[in-house]
């Protein structure tokens, strides 16, 4: 699911904030450069409609796009990518519904859960304007977690940003820990921490949407 939002100003360049889960690197660890698709998305997407552009990668600690697998030309793929995503960015521009912007919110929370047997205090965040929400993840969110908090989110759209305002590594959805593998070898958290953090994100929206009132 990829979401867009444009917000027009008077006497400044148009701002367009865009939303994907999708893994942002365009390789692998056999690979020993740099590369992000999303860089890609927000130079074309600039370029076409002169705008400024903030680009938020969404819950993916589980989605990987194709490029990371054994690419043999990872530049192409990486180019290709961008420019798919930007041009399909692009398209929805014009059927945008145009709204006044409402209050802005801000909301932060700690949520206690379990890392490694003991009890710590987890930060969330919050930020709303109008129908819009923002929730940031200190942390790679897996995206089931991510669809969650989304289908019981109150607000018209919700930004999911991860990796945002700290990073806490990967905390993994509770049937995924009994596979195993890279991200659960390396979570610092009990399982079902994910799912309490999603009720607890589900929560705070809740709330900054009946303080609207």
């Amino acid at each position: 699911q990829m979401q867009r939002i444009k917000f027009t100003r008077e006497g400044g360049k148009d701002i367009v904030l865009m939303n994907w889960q999708g893994h942002p690197t365009g390789h692998g660890s056999y690979h020993n450069s740099i590369m992000s698709y999303s860089g890609k998305v927000v130079e074309a997407v600039e370029e076409q409609l002169d705008c400024h552009m903030l680009y938020f990668t969404g819950a993916s600690g589980n989605v990987d796009p194709s490029s990371r697998i054994n690419s043999e030309n990872i530049t192409a793929d990486y180019w290709e990518q961008g420019e798919f995503m930007a041009a399909e960015a692009e398209l929805a521009m014009d059927s945008m519904k145009k709204e006044e912007l409402g209050k802005l919110q801000c909301v932060h929370r700690d949520v206690e859960v379990m890392a490694k047997g003991k009890p710590t205090d987890f930060p969330i965040c919050g930020i709303t304007i109008g129908d819009v929400a923002f929730v940031t993840a200190p942390y790679e969110m897996f995206n089931g977690r991510g669809e969650y908090i989304k289908e019981n989110s109150p607000f018209d759209i919700t930004f999911i940003s991860t990796v945002s305002n700290g990073g806490k590594g990967y905390i993994p959805t509770e049937e995924t820990f009994e596979y195993g593998g890279y991200e659960v070898s390396r979570c610092n958290y009990d399982k079902g921490t994910a799912e309490k953090l999603a009720e607890g994100y589900v929560a705070l929206l809740k709330e900054l949407y009946d303080s609207r009132k």
